[in-house]
């Protein structure tokens, strides 16, 4: 599901979709197969209160409920690729579900140049239910960008943070990311130039 409208100065797209498969593999005695539930959308809104800026925001779910099998041996799928297997510990089910905020601004500063600001927040689950596994993940991250095009040619230079924490299987863990960038394009009659 895909609706879309856009009037004056405010604009919106909402998406939405569900997917359900049965699977392929035999997972337990009992017959169960390697199914997959997964439901997915999310909203995004602009706005500009003038010609030179526009303000963005967005809402994103994602969530799955997935049936594994064990591992097999080589033999064991040579033989059957659909069957239980025997290798390893029993089928796995993990339920997972991430829920991200973003944000925004761009603005024109004309002579074909734009600044650009966005900032996202998500939170995530990972649930193996089988094992009593939980592990809550958050993540935060900032970027930013000059950038210019005149029609032939973009170029935009930029820079991104990000700051991530795992809280789970008894400990909680954290990674700080940071980068620069710089990238071009250039158009060329049917060609076109990447850097």
């Amino acid at each position: 599901l895909y609706l879309s409208s856009a009037k004056d100065r405010f604009s919106y797209a909402l998406h939405l979709n569900h997917s359900d498969t049965d699977g392929v593999r035999v997972i337990d005695a009992d017959g169960n197969r390697d199914q997959q539930k997964s439901t997915n959308g999310g909203i995004a809104l602009s706005y500009k209160p003038t010609n030179n800026i526009e303000l963005h925001t967005g809402v994103n779910f994602s969530n799955n409920n997935s049936f594994y099998g064990r591992p097999m041996t080589l033999e064991e799928y040579n033989e059957n690729p659909a069957q239980e297997g025997s290798a390893g510990f029993g089928s796995t089910q993990q339920k997972f579900k991430s829920n991200v905020l973003n944000g925004g601004i761009i603005y024109l500063l004309g002579d074909n140049y734009s600044l650009e600001l966005d900032a996202s927040h998500e939170n995530k689950q990972s649930n193996y239910i089988t094992y009593n596994s939980i592990a809550n993940y958050r993540y935060d991250e900032i970027r930013g960008s000059l950038n210019y095009n005149n029609g032939y040619l973009k170029a935009s230079l930029g820079a991104s943070g990000e700051w991530g924490e795992r809280e789970g299987y008894g400990n909680i863990t954290s990674k700080d990311n940071g980068a620069l960038y710089s990238s071009g394009e250039f158009h060329l009659g049917d060609h076109t130039f990447s850097l």
